[in-house]
């Protein structure tokens, strides 16, 4: 294991001067025996009785190239072809590992690979394949393959997450918007404190910092605020949680710094509902201290665009910065001035299963919503509080369910989803829907 693991770390790096590197994943070693590359390889799985193929190129990329401007084409018999398909290869799913029969390939940290899955791509009717690869319409690598070579079976299983909780993100297209995947965050982010240890009243969400919400995974913060004597302070309600704005953007922006690929969503609202102008002008003087790690568009980026970055979703007036939730926020299921859809039925009644169910069923309608509208951001709070203030009783209910729930869901979006006493578990369980299984 070890020496394949540095035969393809050293070809990757001897072969910086090509734009891409191919490498087969099949039962014979993925770099020939005297390192000779770059070399084209495919997988193919036989499918009917007319031999339909599903196909598979498996692309290692250094971190040099520029993946938007790589183009993978395959055909058959030439222009004769029965079917043609190019892709981008930014669009292409990226992966952290490939496991080959009992063999574990990655590639160094610097690079990455990309799969290329194509399902019933041809009927069998065609002698040969080509593969095409161009670098900025140019033709930079090109091989051609017969039909007959194709038919094996490749013991191959594909792993584009490792598990990891702080570098999920990277391992996703830049072409994907944020609106189409699953994230994992937290309501109240900076609740931590209870009035008097919430013996009447409860104010606490979180058990987790948020320097520790973001390593567990998490990308939505939801931070509220009064501004108190210049000072934009954390609040919820009328409870004070001894955290400021500076503190939270400053273990945001270190995180950022450690995980470039990932992008956090943070949405800022007037905990004390003013209807001032110095909040909004608060806000935009604690950005510009450091406008470069802001996307501040009303609009729902591509991941490529938000990496390394802060992306603002403003619920609050008198601004035109960041991704407007203020306009139109309501509560129970709603859509906003600005398209989104969002669930926050955070008044659940009563302490009893009838109530808690009912919120429950709010949740899995907005997540089979957000799977069906990919192109809608979708905020699912799971969120709430039953009696006069009974926060424990609603996440006590919901985050065990919601746990079970994801690990049954199929690969898609599912939404954005505001959680309380957020776990490793629960992130991990709601990430995982970003992938193939």
């Amino acid at each position: 294991m070890l020496k394949r693991s540095v035969k393809l770390v050293s070809a990757i790096i001897c072969l910086l001067i090509f734009p891409v590197l191919f490498i087969y994943a099949d039962s014979t070693p993925m770099l020939s025996a005297n390192g000779d590359a770059p070399a084209a390889w495919l997988s193919a799985k036989p499918g009917s009785a007319t031999f339909t193929h599903d196909l598979r190129v498996i692309i290692a990329t250094p971190a040099t190239t520029d993946p938007s401007s790589v183009t993978v084409t395959l055909s058959f018999d030439g222009e004769a072809a029965p079917k043609t398909v190019s892709y981008t290869l930014s669009g292409l799913t990226l992966y952290k590992t490939v496991k080959a029969g009992k063999t574990t390939y990655k590639v160094d940290e610097d690079s990455s690979v990309r799969i290329l899955t194509v399902k019933a791509l041809a009927d069998g009717s065609y002698t040969t394949l080509s593969l095409r690869l161009e670098q900025n319409g140019k033709t930079i690598y090109q091989s051609t393959q017969t039909a007959a070579n194709l038919e094996t079976v490749a013991d191959l299983k594909l792993t584009p997450w490792d598990g990891s909780l702080t570098d999920w993100m990277a391992a996703l297209p830049d072409s994907r918007s944020l609106a189409e995947i699953t994230i994992p965050g937290t309501h109240d982010s900076g609740a931590t404190v209870n009035l008097l240890g919430g013996l009447f009243v409860q104010s606490k969400c979180q058990n987790l910092s948020i320097a520790d919400q973001l390593n567990s995974g998490v990308r939505f913060l939801d931070i509220r605020l009064k501004l108190e004597s210049g000072k934009l302070n954390v609040y919820h309600g009328i409870v004070s949680q001894n955290l400021n704005l500076d503190q939270v953007l400053s273990d945001c922006k270190a995180f950022l710094a450690a995980h470039p690929g990932e992008t956090i969503l943070l949405s800022i609202r007037d905990e004390a509902e003013s209807d001032s102008a110095d909040f909004a002008n608060a806000i935009a003087t604690a950005i510009n201290q450091d406008s470069s790690m802001w996307y501040i568009t009303n609009r729902m980026p591509k991941l490529g665009e938000a990496r390394g970055k802060i992306v603002l979703l403003r619920r609050y007036p008198h601004a035109s910065i960041g991704y407007n939730c203020w306009d139109g926020w309501s509560s129970d299921i709603f859509t906003t001035n600005t398209g989104s859809r969002v669930q926050d039925f955070f008044k659940v009644g009563s302490n009893n299963n009838t109530n808690l169910e009912n919120k429950w069923n709010k949740i899995v309608s907005m997540a089979n919503e957000a799977a069906q509208t990919d192109k809608t951001f979708c905020i699912n709070f799971t969120s709430g509080y039953t009696g006069t203030a009974n926060i424990t009783s609603v996440s006590n209910y919901i985050n065990p369910k919601l746990t079970e729930y994801f690990k049954t869901l199929p690969q898609g979006g599912y939404g954005t989803y505001p959680i309380d006493f957020i776990t490793p578990e629960i992130a991990s369980a709601l990430i995982a829907t970003n992938f193939p299984g």
